[in-house]
C-alpha cells in the first residue's frame, strides 16, 4: 500500500485543482457568452443600445453611471467614449468587445 500513497496523493491533488478551477472556468465562459451577445456582429450604435438596455434591465441607470465615480462608471464612460469615436477613428470590433467585457466585470 505504501508505494501507492504518492499516486493517491497526486490524484487527490489533481482532483482538488480541477474542482477549484471549474467555477472560474464557468464564470469566464458565461462572461464570454454575454459579451458576444451584446457586441458580436453589431454596429457600435447597436452595441450601445444593447448595453444600455442590459443596464436598465439590471436596475442601473446609464445616466447615473456617466457621473458615478467608481470602476463601473469609468468602464461605462470608456465604452461610451470608444463607441462615440468609432465613426471618426478606426475602432475594431475587438476593442469594443474588450470595453464591454470590462464593463460587465465591473458590474459583477
Amino acid at each position: 500500500m505504501r508505494p501507492y500513497l504518492r499516486w493517491i496523493g497526486g490524484a487527490l491533488l489533481l482532483f482538488l485543482l480541477v474542482m477549484l478551477s471549474i467555477p472560474r472556468l464557468r464564470r469566464a465562459m458565461h462572461l464570454r457568452r454575454r459579451v458576444r451577445a451584446l457586441a458580436r456582429g453589431k454596429t457600435p450604435l447597436e452595441v450601445r443600445e444593447a448595453v444600455e438596455a442590459m443596464l436598465i434591465a439590471r436596475g442601473v441607470l446609464p445616466s447615473a453611471l456617466l457621473i458615478e465615480a467608481s470602476e463601473r462608471g469609468d468602464a461605462f464612460r470608456a465604452l461610451r467614449s470608444l463607441i462615440d469615436a468609432a465613426d471618426r477613428l478606426d475602432v475594431t470590433p475587438r476593442e469594443i468587445e474588450d470595453r464591454v467585457r470590462e464593463l460587465l466585470q465591473s458590474l459583477a
